[in-house]
């Protein structure tokens, strides 16, 4: 399973990806947007410093929190 796979399983736990509208955000690597209907976001990129995709939200790009994959056994992967 590639990167971008991986990232949208996880999401999937998270987000009904079918609300929302997602985009590449080409200044983050393996960037995704994801918009709501009232135009807030949420950014999910891989960090390649902690080796782990994080996310951030619309106003507080400057601050990300880790993705958990919510499958114990790919804890370590994501």
């Amino acid at each position: 399973m590639n990167l971008t796979q991986q990232m949208m399983l996880a999401l999937k736990e998270f987000i009904n990806v079918h609300e929302v509208s997602i985009t590449e955000c080409p200044h983050f690597h393996k960037g995704k947007k994801m918009v709501d209907q009232t135009g807030d976001y949420l950014i999910v990129y891989f960090h390649s410093d902690h080796g782990k995709f994080v996310y951030t939200f619309k106003g507080m790009e400057d601050t990300y929190f880790f993705l958990i994959d919510p499958d114990p056994n790919n804890r370590g992967s994501i």
